[in-house]
């Protein structure tokens, strides 16, 4: 295992970064549809970034605590008043998140400060930056 992030808020979901393909499926093989921490879990793979997209150098923000529904649309024209957002990604099962993607990290830094804690999309927005995504094979455990 490369890296773990858990969601906090909304809970329910991870990603486990495995270094090989081989690792990732033996995991998704073994644990998908077992128990663990008292439910069932759901192993599925993410899906991979486009080579253009797939870029470390790129800051990412987490976006959570968002209440309301929304669309890429809604996510962008927020963000997109501290700097050139390059990809927005929404989750919507389970919904409550988000990622928004710049091109500098002062673009990224200048969102944090201005959004997080701030009262957008029905509730008081989590704002952080996050690692890059690496060209590592991801599953994801909900």
């Amino acid at each position: 295992i490369l890296d773990v992030w858990i969601a906090y808020d909304p809970a329910g979901f991870a990603f486990v970064e495995y270094s090989t393909v081989e690792e990732a499926t033996n995991a998704l093989n073994a644990k998908h549809k077992t128990e663990c921490f008292g439910t069932e879990v759901r192993v599925e793979f993410t899906e991979r970034r486009s080579a253009r997209e797939d870029d470390d150098s790129k800051p990412r923000l987490f976006i959570g605590n968002i209440k309301d529904p929304v669309e890429k649309e809604n996510i962008r024209s927020v963000f997109e008043e501290f700097g050139d957002v390059t990809d927005v990604w929404i989750a919507h099962n389970p919904p409550g998140f988000a990622f928004v993607e710049y091109n500098t990290m002062e673009e990224a830094t200048r969102a944090v400060e201005a959004c997080n804690g701030k009262e957008r999309f029905g509730g008081p927005l989590k704002v952080q930056i996050t690692k890059g995504k690496k060209k590592v094979p991801t599953a994801t455990l909900r």
